[in-house]
């Protein structure tokens, strides 16, 4: 394969939406010593707040928090974004965990936890989630087709393309993997 993995690990960012106090602070000092850099929200609206204005890397999200509950803000999130959320939650039943997954949560975790267990989740999922990179490509061209990886440019003819983010890391993907079988399994990985 033609690409590698850049792998966010310590000083990325993540939101933890968390609506009790005690459990916000261990949880977002237990990621600040792990290297990670911590915004905590306590309810919904501020939760969608420090997301827009954050540009966190993961979102660790409690369902059960006011105003606007856990599963609106993943509704609202994956409106705008592909960014990895992992539902913690003393809630264990499967409706609550369906519900979760079909809004596209990439991680569910019954409370209480291990501390091991969620860095694990959270080392995962960041690993799973982080942006490819070209490895020795710059750029791309062939019958008409430009693209510029560093600069996410495609043109087509000489005229500049519209792409929207998943759209044009799913022609990277696919450019990249020229020869390779890719599956459905392993493309939404690699996007």
């Amino acid at each position: 394969m033609m690409s590698t993995t850049t792998v966010p690990s310590k000083g990325s960012r993540i939101l933890v939406v968390e609506e009790e106090m005690q459990a916000l602070q261990l949880l977002s000092t237990l990621l600040q010593r792990n290297g990670y850099d911590v915004i905590v929200a306590q309810d919904g609206n501020i939760a969608i707040q420090a997301f827009k204005k954050g540009n966190p890397a993961l979102i660790i999200l409690d369902p059960y928090i006011s105003y606007i509950d856990g599963y609106e803000v993943c509704r609202q999130v994956r409106q705008e974004s592909e960014t990895p959320i992992i539902i913690v939650s003393a809630q264990t039943n499967e409706q609550d965990k369906l519900m979760a997954f079909n809004l596209g949560v990439d991680d569910y975790l019954p409370k209480p936890f291990h501390v091991a267990e969620l860095l694990a989740r959270v080392r995962a999922v960041l690993r799973r989630c982080a942006p490819r990179q070209p490895e020795s490509q710059e750029s791309f061209r062939c019958a008409g087709l430009e693209i510029d990886f560093a600069a996410r440019v495609v043109k087509r003819k000489d005229n500049p393309q519209w792409l929207t983010p998943i759209e044009f890391s799913l022609l990277q993907a696919l450019v990249l993997s020229a020869g390779h079988v890719l599956t459905h399994q392993t493309l939404p990985n690699q996007v």
